[in-house]
């Protein structure tokens, strides 16, 4: 029907942006995008954080699984 076509314009919009999108009848190993850290000039106090967020949504748009990991990294260097 007509919420099939809907359903079927948005996942091809998301598509069409750059976003994986994984069939809910195939098994999710891992998606997503890693982007390199850009290189920066290390002083006495360095600070890094790395956050990854992995989700998991129905067709409908309804959201069955999400999870956000975190790392923060201090580096103390005394010059």
């Amino acid at each position: 029907g007509s919420k099939a076509k809907d359903v079927d314009s948005f996942v091809d919009k998301l598509r069409s942006e750059g976003t994986e999108v994984v069939s809910s009848k195939t098994k999710l190993t891992s998606v997503g995008k890693t982007t390199a850290a850009p290189s920066v000039q290390a002083g006495s106090v360095h600070v890094k954080v790395d956050e990854k967020i992995t989700l998991i949504a129905g067709r409908d748009g309804g959201l069955q699984n999400m999870e956000v990991r975190g790392l923060v990294l201090l580096r103390i260097a005394d010059a």
